[in-house]
């Protein structure tokens, strides 16, 4: 008979934990594996499919043309190129010295016409209190002088004849002269027409 000699001390069991070890080496080092490629997968599916990057890339979209409406020295460039603007925002400035003066001017030659159509209208009433002076004072005096104070009145009243003050031709050319100069004004500040980013601004 034939003996085999053993290296375990004797009395001791044979070592069953090391391939246990090693199975559980296994199953820690795949589960942390598929957590990685989990993790990965849920970053992927949450934000990385939306980041693209690239050095050489052109992005071609709808191209909006930006105009002043007036001509001018140009003050202030207030977006530049790939600058991301809002509709109504300002995205040039141009010298506006001169449309504020335009609208000074235009400002004061509505004051002056009001004040002389307001001369007419007073000047059309003293007329006509003057009609009623005279017909009371010249009641038996001849019918020339009376016809004469009348036609005065006549070609006073007829500068302002059935127009009110606010309906009066000088006035609503000089109102009108106020309101170019206004919308002058207002065209030297050019917004974004839309909301977006600039690209090839040539000002």
């Amino acid at each position: 008979m034939s003996t085999i000699a053993s290296d375990s001390p004797p009395g001791s069991a044979p070592d069953n934990r090391a391939p246990k070890r090693d199975l559980l080496k296994r199953l820690i080092l795949l589960t942390v594996a598929l957590l990685i490629v989990l993790a990965a997968v849920a970053y992927w599916l949450v934000t990385g499919r939306y980041s693209i990057s690239t050095e050489d890339a052109y992005v071609g979209g709808n191209v909006v043309m930006v105009t002043a409406q007036v001509s001018g020295v140009v003050t202030a460039i207030e977006a530049d190129d790939t600058d991301h603007v809002r509709a109504g925002q300002t995205v040039i400035r141009i010298d506006d010295t001169d449309a504020r003066l335009a609208l000074d001017r235009a400002q004061a030659q509505l004051a002056l016409v009001v004040r002389e159509v307001r001369s007419r209208y007073a000047s059309a009433e003293t007329a006509r209190a003057n009609v009623e002076v005279r017909e009371v004072a010249l009641a038996r005096a001849a019918a020339d002088a009376l016809q004469m104070v009348r036609q005065q009145w006549k070609s006073s009243r007829a500068a302002i004849d059935r127009v009110s003050l606010d309906r009066n031709p000088a006035v609503l050319a000089a109102a009108a002269q106020v309101r170019d100069a206004y919308v002058d004004l207002g065209r030297t500040v050019v917004p974004a027409p839309v909301a977006g980013i600039v690209t090839r601004r040539h000002v």
